[in-house]
């Protein structure tokens, strides 16, 4: 078994590609369309869904937090400060892991973690 993509549902794909591009990923959308865009960061999809075009049934929610990979965590948490990103739960280490969480511009929850062997 291999998971290469997850999505997260949004609801206005302009303002949410434009967050991912200039606050997360730092590069433009692999593909982009009004229903389904995504990101291909080192071979895993990073996907962005909008149900309502299609009028397809969907329960609004925070149902996947994907986590995210960074190195040097405070300067990353500084980053996104400084682009006004909701930082929705600060810094705390939990045993290897120095994580923090934020919000993107749909109200996705997004995690942020770096590992630091004592």
């Amino acid at each position: 078994m291999k998971v290469n993509s997850l999505y997260l549902s949004v609801y206005d794909m302009t303002r949410a590609v434009d967050f991912y591009e200039r606050k997360i990923f730092g590069k433009p959308a692999s593909s982009l369309t009004e229903r389904f865009s995504y990101f291909d960061i080192a071979g895993f999809l990073f996907c962005l869904f909008n149900p309502a075009i299609g009028d397809e049934a969907h329960i609004k929610g925070n149902n996947c937090i994907p986590t995210i990979q960074v190195e040097r965590i405070e300067e990353y948490l500084n980053e996104l400060k400084s682009k006004n990103v909701v930082i929705s739960m600060d810094l705390r280490q939990v045993g290897a892991y120095h994580l923090f969480q934020c919000k993107d511009s749909e109200s996705n929850i997004l995690e942020f973690y770096e590992i630091k062997e004592s």
